[in-house]
């Protein structure tokens, strides 16, 4: 599976550097990355207040579900070309 910038789909927001610096474990250093250290970020300043954080929270699983359909429709997309190949050999 071949997720190229060429068609524009994963644009990562935030540097490596950034994302260590901010004590991103790897499996957390993907396409959303930016959204869950604002999120983060915003929990440290409101420990107590949770709901202060709650847009915060929603944003950062709305771009984990639109990251995760954006991942399925290229699998699919690269399953159906290959399969095209395949036929036309």
């Amino acid at each position: 599976m071949s997720l190229t910038s060429s068609r524009g789909l994963f644009e990562i927001l935030v540097s490596e550097k950034e994302m260590l610096a901010a004590g991103l474990k790897p499996h957390e250093r993907d396409y959303c990355a930016h959204v869950l250290m604002a999120y983060r970020k915003c929990r440290a300043e409101n420990v107590l207040a949770v709901v202060a954080c709650a847009e915060l929270r929603h944003r950062n699983l709305r771009c984990h579900q639109a990251d995760q359909l954006l991942r399925r429709k290229e699998y699919e997309r690269e399953r159906r070309l290959l399969a095209r190949q395949r036929a036309e050999v």
